[in-house]
């Protein structure tokens, strides 16, 4: 049986992340960063000008006058949210659809961006010191999930046999399969598109936040994974996940960091705000998915 790094290694046509990613994300998480800089990058891809500055015009910011420029998007929007608008723009017109696909895109990436939209709020809510990495890393939780059934579409069967005959969650059938899951297949994936570590580690252990090396972080994550499971958008394969929200691991993990900053949080409440956020997702695929 392939380690996962072999897995992943005897791929044909390995997806790259497109080079004007790159480059913003090495720009935008630079000791200097250069608006100027990074506005020029942007601006040479026609398409993603486009978009940007379509979505930012859109009902999905509340802007009191319109941004006519890339610059000034930048300026409104700071290099964070810039920087993840133009991976999210690039990575969710990525993949392709193959006929019959058991996981299908649209509910693929309507969960991603829920789960990236929820994470990044709770970042904001609980004072975490980095939101723009938790909104890539649950953007690209689950892109193995993708990365198996676009290459390896007789394993994905196999899978499904089992998810099917022993009504398991999707990670443990892969794991019965293939000896690692989707998640082990992400956090390599980022390794090579050269991630920071924090979101490795944190897709590697996004079923199971206790064993990160950044505990909070992973938490988060895996509280917006299984919030945007229950409350709107799961796709195929979390069909046998069940849980109980407030005795959930990452939940816990939020509270006990949370204590011990003397606050306190109303669940309830929580997850109505959260629901605003799925639906704000779902606005995010419509633009970006838009020719």
């Amino acid at each position: 049986m392939p380690t996962v790094d072999e897995y992943i290694e005897s791929i044909n046509n390995l997806p790259v992340l497109p080079e004007i990613a790159r480059k913003i994300i090495a720009l935008a998480d630079s000791e200097d960063p250069d608006i100027n800089e990074i506005s020029e990058l942007i601006q040479k891809d026609p398409a993603i000008t486009v978009k940007i500055l379509k979505l930012i015009n859109s009902g999905y910011y509340t802007l009191r006058k319109e941004v006519i420029s890339v610059r000034q998007a930048v300026i409104l929007l700071g290099l964070q949210q810039v920087r993840n608008l133009v991976v999210t723009m690039v990575t969710v017109n990525h993949f392709t659809e193959k006929p019959n696909a058991r996981i299908k895109l649209l509910d693929f990436w309507n969960h991603s961006l829920g789960v990236a939209t929820i994470a990044q709020s709770l970042g904001e809510r609980f004072g975490y010191r980095n939101t723009g990495d938790i909104y890539l890393c649950a953007l690209l939780h689950d892109i193995g999930k993708i990365i198996i059934q676009s290459y390896y579409p007789l394993d994905l069967l196999r899978i499904i046999r089992v998810i099917d005959r022993e009504s398991v969650p999707m990670f443990e059938a892969e794991k019965q399969v293939l000896g690692f899951s989707h998640a082990d297949i992400g956090a390599c994936l980022t390794k090579l598109w050269m991630f920071p570590l924090v979101i490795q580690d944190a897709i590697l252990n996004h079923h199971d936040c206790s064993k990160s090396e950044d505990p909070l972080f992973c938490a988060i994550l895996e509280f917006a994974d299984m919030v945007t499971k229950s409350r709107l958008y799961a796709v195929y394969g979390d069909q046998h996940t069940d849980f109980v929200i407030e005795d959930h691991r990452s939940w816990q993990v939020i509270c006990r960091e949370l204590s011990q900053k003397g606050e306190d949080v109303d669940l309830v409440r929580l997850l109505l705000e959260m629901d605003d956020e799925i639906d704000r997702a779902r606005d995010l695929v419509k633009q970006a998915r838009e020719p």
